[in-house]
């Protein structure tokens, strides 16, 4: 790959990180019950979001090593 691609990807992936970890954040501010107790369907859903969110960060980090 050349330097401009290279760079690119950096970018790319860097931006990616910083926006899964606001995900991740908010969703353990939720979790926490920082903001209000969760009924148990929205913990759940919060739960998936956050589960997921962790797959897609592992996903990007490896694809992007």
């Amino acid at each position: 790959m050349d330097e401009e691609t290279n760079a690119r990807i950096k970018e790319l992936r860097h931006k990616l990180i910083n926006s899964m970890t606001v995900i991740l954040g908010h969703t353990q501010i939720l979790l926490d019950g920082l903001v209000g107790e969760l009924n148990k369907e929205q913990k759940d859903r919060v739960l998936k979001v956050k589960e997921t969110s962790e797959k897609l960060t592992a996903f990007i980090k490896d694809f992007t090593a």
